[in-house]
């Protein structure tokens, strides 16, 4: 008998605490991140679920980024997702709620990171009682998530191919290919003109000016002479040695050189020749831009600065893209952006000589008003 009462108070003993255990009215079930391979530059998402009952108000104003820390990472945005219920009134009705944060990683060294757990808020609502009052008169209870690991890895991010389609208009096909042409003949023919004219208008208002001058010293009358001194963005050696050597490349057979190496080659000369005609305008460049540092200068002048800059802005902005290519390809060991490499130098080289056309008859066209 006495061994009876013994084994009835043990079994007494160890149950008492299994039935005094409560279950908890929600569960929080961690998701992976997506894409679960992190680049430079990107974002990601995990989504983060709970499964309560209706005694249970989760507090979504604590459950903001800017209340989440998650270093080595940082929460940027959340989005809330309610799903449909489970469940019913007999068995009890589970509500489901998805939060969906976005995060980006903002101590980039390449390895294996994890974001930390942290914390649902929550309290119980009770039966009747509005969700300020809930919030009001309960304990803030906590619940932790689980950690997720991340795989980071460095790979700088492509911009999308350019569309030189995009934003055009085609509201008929009446024009046909002659009627272009017409045009285009037209317009060179006026260029000439214009600049013929330019030129000899320069000529003459010069020679004018020149026999005054000489007129008024002969008379004994002295005159104050004001040279104005332009700074040329780019000199005329730099210019000319850039496209030569972009015409022997293009000369030179396919098998004397690698595709790697020939755009190597044409990286290098084409970085020099854009630091030095952007050391002159608004856009403060540097030996140690990063091609993508370049493109962002330019892209952040104001719309005054790159008024000033003129045609060269769509060029050197067109260029310095080009650029960002060549070192992407360099960088991961490829030539996606170069796999025609006749067809690259060829563009680059009308790209220089139609700039430096442009510039010739403006500066002409600036002179002869002077002049007058």
């Amino acid at each position: 008998m006495r061994y009876k009462l013994i084994a009835l108070a043990a079994v007494l003993l160890i149950g008492t605490p299994v039935s005094a255990q409560e279950t908890s009215p929600i569960v929080i079930k961690t998701g992976q991140p997506t894409p679960s391979a992190v680049r430079s530059g990107e974002s990601f998402k995990v989504t983060y679920r709970a499964e309560f009952y209706d005694e249970v108000l989760i507090i979504e104003e604590q459950m903001q980024p800017e209340n989440v820390v998650a270093e080595p990472f940082e929460a940027i945005k959340l989005e809330i997702v309610s799903l449909p219920d489970r469940g019913d009134d007999s068995t009890g009705v589970i509500h489901i709620k998805d939060f969906v944060y976005t995060f980006r990683i903002i101590k980039p060294e390449k390895s294996e990171k994890k974001i930390p757990s942290f914390n649902f808020i929550w309290v119980i609502k009770k039966a009747g009682t509005t969700q300020t009052d809930a919030k009001e008169g309960n304990e803030l209870r906590e619940i932790p998530t689980e950690e997720v690991g991340v795989r980071y890895v460095y790979s700088p991010v492509k911009p999308p191919p350019m569309n030189i389609r995009d934003e055009m208009n085609f509201p008929s096909f009446g024009w046909n290919g002659w009627t272009f042409r017409k045009y285009a003949y037209g317009t060179i023919a006026g260029s000439v003109l214009l600049s013929l004219l330019a030129v000899a208008v320069w000529v003459y208002f010069g020679k004018t000016k020149a026999g005054k001058v000489s007129g008024n010293k002969s008379g004994g009358t002295a005159v104050d002479a004001t040279v104005e001194i332009v700074s040329s963005v780019l000199p005329k050696k730099a210019r000319k040695k850039f496209l030569q050597e972009l015409r022997k490349l293009l000369g030179a057979k396919s098998d004397d050189i690698s595709l790697r190496k020939l755009e190597a080659r044409i990286f290098a000369l084409l970085r020099e020749f854009i630091l030095v005609e952007l050391s002159g305008t608004p856009v403060k460049a540097s030996v140690s831009d990063t091609p993508s540092e370049l493109l962002n200068r330019l892209k952040i002048l104001g719309a005054k600065q790159k008024k000033a800059m003129g045609l060269r802005y769509a060029v050197f902005t067109c260029l310095t893209g080009r650029l960002r290519n060549y070192y992407e390809d360099i960088e991961s060991g490829q030539t996606a952006h170069f796999s025609e490499p006749r067809s690259e130098i060829q563009f680059l080289i009308i790209a220089i000589e139609e700039m430096g056309f442009w510039k010739r008859f403006k500066k002409a066209l600036m002179r002869a008003s002077r002049a007058g």
